[in-house]
């Protein structure tokens, strides 16, 4: 029998029980079509959106049964969450799914109860708290039937079921890292005339001040290109959630495009702990409109640990120039 015919059996049968009187059925050793399963399980996972912040979000799930048999006693379903279960589910699925945190996700209690003559249990929750995620990956948390009482098979191909959580920022949730320690590990180019535009002025807390890349050009004409790099020291270990980009502001209020077509457009965010080996955080494309007061905020799809990190600015939002300019850069 296929699993999904051995579903609509199981299922079916529950509503036999109450569509039939017990005596009109005559199934020789009825007892062995009973089966205990997951009501949410299925042959797909389950996908949950939250939004990103300090707040428990509860997912209902609950046991069924079904069979010829009329239940005569209570069964109690005994529940767990079974992150071992991700690496087979990415195995079979193809996909990539990371298991979720510890601290964020819970159960608010793992048995439930499908009382005599009942085909269904009570629900439970599952809580999860898409702050701790680390980030906006989706997670992948899987729930399955631990035990059953009463002598009842589980049903395996509708034991478990498998949640797709992931979230998303509305605002940011994380305090920016002070900078009094911070220095600046390294740059591609700055332009240092007339203290113009000196990479230290993208960390030193002035948003009217600014790192801007060399566009006066050599005796040879030419001027550094995309991409540029800024790499900074923030003195010590920190866990990153993302940045935060501030633009050269604009001396013209009725000019949209005014600066703004040197604010970054792509780029590329990396984390080192020793600041030699550089491992990505992500690409991520700011996607502005233009405006005389450019600023993005980056979220990471998994926080990162490192004690530098570096912005590589692919390109700007300017159709064909060369330069790009950053006023401040946060870290959370």
């Amino acid at each position: 029998m296929t699993k999904t015919i051995r579903n609509i059996v199981i299922i079916g049968m529950g509503s036999l029980l109450f569509s039939c009187e017990p005596q009109s059925l005559n199934i020789e050793d009825s007892a062995q079509y009973s089966r205990v399963f997951m009501s949410s399980a299925s042959e797909t996972s389950i996908e949950k959106t939250y939004d990103i912040t300090d707040e428990w979000h509860q997912i209902p799930f609950g046991a069924g049964y079904g069979g010829f048999n009329q239940l005569t006693q209570d069964l109690e379903i005994t529940f767990e969450v079974a992150p071992d279960l991700v690496e087979t589910f990415n195995a079979q699925n193809g996909t990539n799914y990371q298991t979720a945190p510890e601290d964020s996700y819970r159960i608010s209690q793992n048995t439930v109860t499908i009382p005599v003559g009942k085909t269904g249990s009570n629900s439970i929750y599952l809580e999860v708290n898409p702050l701790y995620f680390g980030g906006t990956r989706p997670v992948l948390v899987p729930i399955s039937i631990k035990s059953a009482t009463g002598n009842v098979p589980i049903e395996e191909s509708r034991r478990t079921t498998y949640y797709v959580i992931s979230g998303g920022y509305v605002t940011n949730p994380y305090i920016p890292y002070a900078k009094n320690d911070w220095q600046i590990h390294s740059f591609s180019s700055e332009e240092d005339v007339n203290d113009e535009g000196p990479a230290w002025k993208a960390i030193d807390g002035d948003n009217s001040t600014h790192w801007l890349t060399k566009w006066r050009r050599d005796a040879n004409n030419q001027r550094p290109v995309h991409p540029h790099h800024i790499s900074i020291d923030m003195g010590v270990s920190q866990t990153l959630h993302g940045v935060q980009l501030f633009g050269r502001l604009g001396t013209n209020p009725d000019n949209m495009n005014h600066n703004f077509y040197l604010f970054p457009r792509l780029v590329n965010v990396e984390v080192s702990e020793g600041g030699s080996v550089w491992e990505s955080a992500g690409i991520y494309s700011t996607a502005l409109e233009p405006t005389p007061t450019p600023e993005f905020t980056i979220y990471f799809e998994q926080a990162t640990k490192g004690r530098y990190f570096r912005i590589t600015v692919i390109n700007s939002h300017s159709n064909n120039g060369d330069t790009s300019a950053i006023a401040e850069i946060e870290a959370f």
